[in-house]
């Protein structure tokens, strides 16, 4: 069974801001193709723990509408925390 809800790791394989935004947008581009609805994005911390390279590029793409083709809605993990209410209304519609 596919769910319209994926899990994505931006940050498997230390990818640096450009590649992990080459990658990004190669899988929108795929998961619009198959229905997918909701992704979860997974982008690490970096050695800061306040947000490594990858973080802010993805972050400045959206916040710059650099995927307005195929992204209608983004929320930051800063604000809709993984297993919270808002989180569970977001993915599963609860």
């Amino acid at each position: 069974m596919l769910s319209d809800t994926v899990e994505f790791n931006l940050k498997r394989g230390g990818p640096t801001g450009e590649e992990a935004l080459d990658k990004l947008t190669t899988y929108l581009r795929r998961a619009s193709e198959v229905g997918i609805k909701a992704i979860i994005l997974i982008h690490g911390y970096g050695s800061s723990g306040e947000g490594g390279r990858i973080k802010w590029v993805v972050h400045d793409a959206l916040e710059n509408n650099y995927f307005s083709d195929r992204v209608d809605e983004y929320y930051f993990g800063e604000k809709v925390a993984y297993g919270s209410d808002a989180y569970q209304a977001l993915v599963f519609g609860q």
